[in-house]
């Protein structure tokens, strides 16, 4: 899903290029609104898809933090206590803080 929303953007924006250099050889006058309207949705869906992406990209870093956040306290909860016998807590807090 991350792959196809990554690839959409920059084909957009290919898109939109070649309008604008198909629409540049012809007169002025000569189908203006047909390749302006498609050249401003070209780059409007361009900008839309990049963030989307953004978002997407967003969720995904937060979800994988959670998760690697959430396993790393199930592990501590479940450790041994020799384990908290040998580590101090503000080393094992200090851990946590830097991850």
């Amino acid at each position: 899903m991350y792959l196809i929303l990554s690839a959409i953007p920059p084909l957009l924006l290919i898109l939109s290029i070649y309008y604008l250099g198909f629409w540049a050889s012809f007169p002025y006058y000569y189908y203006y609104d047909y390749y302006a309207n498609r050249f401003m949705m070209s780059v409007g869906l361009a900008v839309l898809f990049t963030i989307a992406r953004n978002i997407f990209s967003y969720y995904l870093i937060l979800s994988g933090s959670n998760n690697i956040h959430s396993l790393m306290c199930e592990r501590v909860l479940r450790g041994t206590i020799s384990y908290f016998d040998h580590n101090p807590v503000g080393k094992v807090v200090t851990r946590f803080a830097k991850d």
